[in-house]
């Protein structure tokens, strides 16, 4: 029995590896690393702009995990005014960060495996959404 289990186990293991889709790990080139690095700067600044294009109003802010670390997590948290479409951002930044994880797995790319924690206060400045802490 113990036997039939054993050869059961490996079997799968052997189909799990043999299935595996390396197809979002390929290598790219230098040229390629730099014209993704380009492509995330574009889309961050992109982010920024729509954000900055809107002011808050007092308690009207919020916060969403941005980037996405090799170790998993995000980088860090935006902040943002309620006025805002918030579906909008949701998806520009959904779609950046999916972009973010698409790069580390084809760079190999690393990072600290520290926490990022979201933040506990945020609130409106002269029109400007800010972490306090």
């Amino acid at each position: 029995m113990q036997n039939r289990l054993y050869f059961a186990l490996l079997m799968l293991l052997s189909l799990s590896i043999q299935c595996s889709d390396n197809s979002n790990t390929a290598e790219l080139t230098p040229e390629e690393i730099l014209q993704k690095d380009e492509e995330l700067g574009q889309k961050e600044k992109e982010i920024i702009a729509f954000i900055t294009a809107y002011k808050c109003s007092p308690g009207g802010c919020g916060f969403m995990a941005f980037g996405s670390k090799p170790c998993g997590g995000p980088w860090k948290y935006i902040v943002y005014p309620k006025s805002i479409d918030v579906d909008k951002l949701t998806q520009m930044v959904t779609a950046y960060n999916e972009l973010q994880h698409q790069y580390n797995l084809q760079t190999n790319a690393v990072s600290d495996c520290m926490f990022v924690g979201p933040p506990t206060e945020v609130v409106c400045v002269n029109g400007v959404c800010t972490i306090v802490k």
